[in-house]
């Protein structure tokens, strides 16, 4: 008798396999997936700093007395960054001594939040993904 093709029993073991391969692996994905949306969104906002940096010397060397770079969804925010990213609601304010002393900024996926004196660029870390409970609203006048 001449064998042509695959048993039952081996096409079950194959799929039972291949079933327990996928269930150990698919969280690592996901994990490793979530994880690049996140130094993304960081990335983003090293970008927004750099912006609102240079636009903070400009506003500086004229005079200006208003540091505060804001947007969110409403665009009710005067003083926005021309960014070409995702949609971001950020808030940005630099006082007089050249220091950020806030940054706010959300996606709508993650958010990050610091009012660390003078925080820098390479301290843009640790965005945290938005649920109901920590959820915060951007203003031109800081969040809520």
């Amino acid at each position: 008798m001449k064998k042509n093709g695959f048993t039952l029993v081996e096409l079950l073991a194959v799929v039972a396999v291949i079933a327990v391969l996928s269930i150990l692996v698919l969280p690592n994905v996901i994990s490793y997936f979530n994880n690049s949306r996140r130094l993304s969104f960081e990335n983003e906002l090293r970008q927004l700093y750099a912006m609102s940096e240079s636009e903070y010397s400009k506003a500086f060397a004229i005079g200006a007395s208003s540091f505060v770079y804001a947007w969110n969804e409403n665009d009710t925010c005067r003083q926005s960054l021309k960014h070409d990213g995702r949609d971001l609601n950020y808030y940005i304010e630099w006082n007089e001594d050249g220091k950020v002393i806030k940054f706010y900024a959300s996606d709508g996926s993650y958010q990050f939040i610091s009012d660390t004196y003078g925080l820098t660029k390479e301290n843009i870390k640790d965005a945290v993904q938005v649920t109901d409970t920590n959820k915060v609203t951007i203003t031109c006048n800081g969040y809520n």
